[in-house]
């Protein structure tokens, strides 16, 4: 009889021990693919948070190399996936993601953490609900230039902001520039420039100078058409700007920042996007409910490549270098 109760409190340790070990499944909706800078980024501060006692899954619904046309289909499938899968939480990464699938998602009462949204989380029903949490990701466009401004040892009268004419840039088109093409700010005129070939990038990047513009700011690029794979490789132009734009680049993603990239730039950083939306997934999935959660707004973070930097004699007063992320 002993050794009947001896077992049976070997097999309460060993089963509380796996409950433990796994505390619950977490499937991630990429907008994107694993393979862009920006998703592998937040994949590794969620992973960090969760992974040592969450099963993850992810699916990737590809929304910058598929044509438009085929995201339903792709909808379809990663709800296929939930389905099939049965998590106990959800992350939205992305505003096609939360566009697409919320709707459904809400319907099941299965909590829903989100990042990444350049859009208003009430344009996707994502707000007042109190199983849903997140963070916003808009570009910190007008704040750069502010930035750039204490740090440039040239004047700036003129910067180019410049981005594909993908979904999430025509968000931060809209919400920033409100569909026109051109901002003013402290007394520094701001363009918007949204081109469709990488020949047209080309050749806004190559003329920002005889076209009166002292810094480019260079945004998404994914969606450009005419790059032999199909679909551009968001690093690739970022390092061809850098080297052929006559007048200085900077970035508005941690990605883009290093020695032989972008010099500078106030950026949202994919991991720390991550990090955040794991906790909060912690919190959710503990019982604790979104209504004494609130929505995060990221602030950016001053990243820059010390190579660059030096390079075009960048300057940083005290205040800013303090809290500045410094790379190669």
């Amino acid at each position: 009889m002993l050794r009947f109760w001896c077992t049976c409190c070997l097999i309460f340790v060993l089963l509380a021990s796996a409950r433990q070990a796994c505390a619950g499944k977490v499937l991630v909706i990429e907008s994107y693919h694993q393979g862009f800078s920006w998703d592998a980024s937040y994949l590794r501060g969620l992973r960090e948070v969760l992974a040592s006692d969450h099963e993850i899954r992810t699916f990737e619904m590809d929304t910058k190399r598929i044509p438009a046309e085929q995201f339903s289909r792709r909808a379809a499938e990663a709800l296929a996936v939930f389905r099939e899968y049965k998590p106990d939480l959800v992350v939205l990464g992305d505003d096609n993601a939360a566009r697409l699938l919320a709707p459904d998602l809400l319907a099941t009462a299965v909590p829903i953490v989100f990042l990444g949204l350049n859009n208003n989380p009430r344009e996707y029903s994502l707000y007042g609900h109190p199983h849903v949490a997140g963070l916003m990701e808009r570009p910190l466009l007008f704040q750069s230039v502010s930035v750039a401004r204490k740090i440039c040892p040239f004047p700036i009268r003129r910067v180019l902001f410049l981005f594909d004419v993908s979904e999430t840039s025509n968000l931060i088109a809209g919400d920033v520039f409100h569909d026109g093409a051109s901002k003013e700010l402290l007394g520094i005129r701001a363009d918007l420039r949204q081109v469709a070939t990488v020949e047209e990038w080309k050749d806004a990047v190559q003329t920002a100078g005889e076209n009166g513009y002292d810094l480019i700011f260079v945004g998404l690029s994914q969606r450009l058409e005419g790059a032999e794979s199909g679909c551009c490789n968001d690093e690739d132009m970022v390092q061809w700007t850098a080297q052929h734009s006559p007048v200085p680049s900077f970035g508005l993603w941690d990605f883009s920042i290093g020695r032989g990239k972008l010099a500078a730039g106030l950026v949202h950083v994919g991991e720390e996007q991550g990090r955040a939306a794991g906790n909060l997934a912690r919190r959710l999935l503990a019982g604790e409910r979104s209504v004494s959660i609130p929505l995060a707004v990221e602030d950016g973070v001053l990243m820059y490549s010390r190579f660059e930097a030096a390079r075009l004699g960048l300057v940083f007063p005290a205040g800013l270098a303090l809290n500045a992320v410094a790379v190669e």
